[in-house]
């Protein structure tokens, strides 16, 4: 691969001792080599738009910036354990791109520099990606205002019969957060989540946020399929970039100083024509994050907490249980349950029966749990078995939080905007400076004409005296500011003045 420098870059690695290097050769034929970590296992090289070669090291799950100039300087960029990352390129927003065969993800190296705030307020809004800025000269900081995304509804192809639940919105956190000029954040706002589709459910949000579940088939009966709704993703706010597409082996979670939880998606309609469970409304984000809606069977997503432990939310019990939150990560819902056969005569003929799917849950500090899924039965009351199905839960919402050693007056509810967003005013500090001393000012040369009183007309000199600016000679000035009136009303002062403090004097002795 051609590198920066001109030359030639490659990886070198020994099977049999683990000895790996990287390498380049130059058009004369000179090779320069730099040991990398023995087992490293490099696997792809790229020249970054930085001006430096990146490896992939599958084998002990780093990501290594090599410099092109002489002596090589190595810096490393450890991933979580099992990602392996293998395939590496420059993208073209500026950043390092790599896959991870362990975890089947796409991952990326923020390295592109982050511009400063300019205009206040600034208002990101969501476009699933990652941005940054540094904080502007003159400023010691900011108000933050981080919404998080809404769960989306479920699906119902039936409404009249079984309404799906709805999904809930996000968390909306303020608070003013302390920074010097120049540090660099990092932007995650998250997405909605998706609402349910007739054939899979809908899709969580950006930033962690949950898919829902579908229900259970129920084969001739129905047309389409109920699903639950996705949950809504996290917003946040973190000194260090995201270094992997998966929050499960993002290592800058730890990084997060302020967190707005999403809301849980709401869970799907049982899939039946007759006597059909409604699904569960999802969790809403807010200071106390809260658990799905449990329709009879479909357990509701249980809300993250705030801190650890527990982690995450609890899933839904039901037919079929909800997945639990997790650190920055939402838990799935559950799908929908499936009824034993008919208790009339073997063999029935009649199909099994489908339970409601499980709503997503939303992302958060922690993520909140996935509705249960629910279950299904027939029922044996004359005058003829009759299928009666439960929905499934809502998600429950991911908890919010605000770090207390940078953050100041934080406020937490529940967002009514169902807009996920981060907006960041600050004002830059004004220059103090002492108050002038009352000092005397005099023109230096007047100009204008003698006045039939002696007085020079036009242009004039200036006194302050006792914090009053007094004008003498001026054209136009009135009566009171003439040079004779001046004289005498500073006489007049001035003996006061004297008889005041002659007084003070006597009445002390």
């Amino acid at each position: 691969m051609a590198g920066p420098d001109g030359d030639m870059w490659f990886t070198e690695a020994d099977p049999l001792s683990g000895a790996a290097k990287v390498a380049s050769i130059d058009p004369a034929g000179n090779v320069t080599e730099t040991a990398l970590p023995a087992g490293s296992q490099p696997a792809g090289i790229a020249a970054g738009p930085d001006g430096n070669l990146w490896v992939a090291e599958r084998g002990i799950d780093e990501i290594a910036r090599v410099s092109a100039a002489a002596p090589h300087a190595v810096t490393r960029y450890p991933l979580a354990v099992g990602s392996t990352p293998s395939a590496i390129a420059a993208g073209p927003d500026g950043n390092i791109w790599f896959t991870e065969e362990g975890t089947d993800r796409v991952a990326r190296i923020s390295i592109a520099a982050c511009p400063s705030l300019t205009a206040s307020p600034a208002v990101f809004s969501s476009n699933a990606t990652e941005r940054c800025f540094t904080v502007p000269a003159g400023v010691a900081a900011l108000h933050i205002v981080a919404v998080g995304g809404a769960g989306g509804d479920g699906f119902s192809a039936n409404p009249a019969v079984a309404a799906a639940g709805r999904g809930a919105r996000g968390a909306r956190v303020t608070g003013i957060l302390a920074a010097t000029p120049g540090q660099a954040f990092y932007v995650q706002v998250g997405g909605n989540g998706q609402p349910g589709k007739s054939a899979a459910g809908g899709e969580g949000g950006y930033s962690g946020g949950a898919d829902g579940a579908a229900s259970r088939p129920f084969a001739g009966l129905l047309s389409g399929q109920n699903t639950a709704g996705g949950g809504g993703g996290a917003t946040d706010l973190r000194t260090l970039s995201m270094t992997s597409l998966s929050p499960a082996s993002d290592t800058s979670l730890g990084s997060r100083v302020v967190v707005a939880a999403g809301g849980g998606g709401g869970g799907s309609a049982a899939n039946l024509v007759m006597a059909a469970g409604l699904g569960g409304d999802g969790g809403a984000g807010g200071a106390a994050p809260g658990a799905g809606v449990t329709p009879p069977a479909g357990g509701g997503g249980g809300g993250a907490a705030r801190t650890a432990p527990p982690a995450g939310g609890l899933g839904g019990s039901g037919a079929g249980g909800g997945a639990p939150g997790t650190d920055g990560l939402g838990g799935g819902g559950g799908g929908g349950g499936v009824a034993a056969w008919s208790l009339l005569t073997p063999p029935s003929p009649l199909p099994a029966v489908g339970g409601g799917g499980g709503g997503g849950s939303g992302a958060g500090y922690y993520g909140g749990g996935g509705g249960g899924g629910g279950g299904a039965a027939w029922s044996l009351l004359p005058p003829a078995p009759v299928p009666v199905s439960d929905g499934g839960g809502g998600g429950g919402a991911g908890s919010s939080f605000a770090d207390p050693t940078a953050f100041s007056s934080v406020t937490v509810a529940t967002d009514s905007s169902g807009t996920p967003s981060v907006t960041i005013t600050w004002q830059v500090l004004a220059v103090q400076t002492a108050a002038p001393s009352p000092t005397p000012i005099t023109a230096t040369t007047p100009i204008g004409n003698t006045g039939a009183d002696g007085d020079i007309t036009g242009s004039g000199a200036l006194f302050i005296f006792s914090g009053l600016l007094l004008v003498t000679g001026a054209a136009n000035a009135p009566r009171w500011a003439r040079r004779a009136q001046v004289r005498r009303r500073l006489r007049g002062a001035c003996a006061a003045a004297v008889t005041r403090m002659d007084r003070r004097y006597k009445h002390r002795r």
